[in-house]
């Protein structure tokens, strides 16, 4: 075990694999707490008890800014001990790419583009932001300086796949998004005129529901968290270092469960109108621990 301590905790190369285990262990612990007891109060569960309320949006736009502002600054600090080879800048450049996208799309185009977003606490935005700081400093610095990269990878297929995985996994969760919020608005628009044969509309408590339709929302209750997966997964094939393989671990253990409990809160609130075939957040997989 001590093997994996570093011996110098001011040499980065040293310091971000261990963050990045750690990380990984977190990740495990994350899965098992809100899988066998803890539901996370985000979104449709967004509940009292768990700190002052702030608005969702700028909840949303605050905890998803920390990560693309600490790789940005991460990435551009000056490391004075590491020789980075020029040949190795595309591999850097390409990875820095695809994280800031990701991010640009979730700070800014995502709360900007919502018809609604839940209101969120203080103690979401605290641990979300966190993580953040840890994951998007690991993932800048790796990018930037401490990953081993040559300039060979971007001549290397699985390089590409990774990136194409990454590509498609955005895709899958920014369509799912949008469909989301077409339904919303289609649903809005319709107020006074309901029909709950077109909208499958449920009733909790003084919100109303119903169910999402359309791209993989035919499938699956969380798409936009399989897309995420997907993502991740991606971008860790490409990158190949212990900081990427840690934030798709932690993605995994982070919202596969959370896809699970609204899985079976769909079951709950509209019954026999849910379709019998939509699983949890990986298609045509039968539900249970993993899905």
């Amino acid at each position: 075990m001590s093997h994996l301590l570093p011996t110098s905790w001011n040499d980065e190369r040293q310091l971000i694999p261990f963050i990045s285990y750690v990380e990984i262990v977190l990740a495990i612990a994350v899965y098992l707490a809100i899988y066998l007891a803890i539901v996370p109060p985000m979104g449709k569960f967004e509940r009292t008890g768990w700190g002052f309320r702030i608005s969702g949006r700028l909840g949303w736009m605050i905890f998803e800014n920390v990560p693309f502002v600490t790789f940005i600054l991460s990435y551009f600090l000056p490391q004075s001990s590491i020789v980075v080879p020029p040949e190795s800048l595309p591999t850097r450049h390409t990875l820095a790419a695809l994280f800031v996208a990701h991010y640009i799309h979730r700070a800014y185009i995502y709360p900007l583009s919502a018809p609604s977003l839940a209101p969120t606490n203080i103690t979401i935005v605290g641990l979300a932001g966190s993580f953040n700081i840890m994951n998007g400093y690991i993932n800048g610095r790796t990018a930037s300086f401490v990953g081993d990269f040559s300039g060979n990878e971007v001549k290397d297929s699985t390089f590409w796949a990774g990136v194409a995985v990454f590509v498609l996994g955005m895709a899958i969760n920014v369509v799912s998004d949008h469909t989301m919020f077409a339904m919303r608005r289609k649903y809005d628009a319709a107020m006074g005129k309901k029909n709950d044969d077109e909208f499958q509309i449920a009733m909790v408590g003084d919100r109303t529901y119903f169910l999402p339709r359309g791209f993989l929302w035919d499938y699956v209750a969380a798409p936009h968290y399989f897309g995420e997966v997907v993502e991740w997964t991606g971008y860790a094939l490409a990158a190949k270092t212990p900081a990427s393989v840690a934030f798709a671990v932690f993605t995994f253990g982070n919202l596969v469960p959370r896809g699970i409990q609204a899985h079976e809160w769909y079951i709950k609130t509209f019954g026999d109108r849910y379709p019998a075939n939509r699983r949890a957040v990986f298609p045509f997989l039968w539900g249970g621990f993993f899905a």
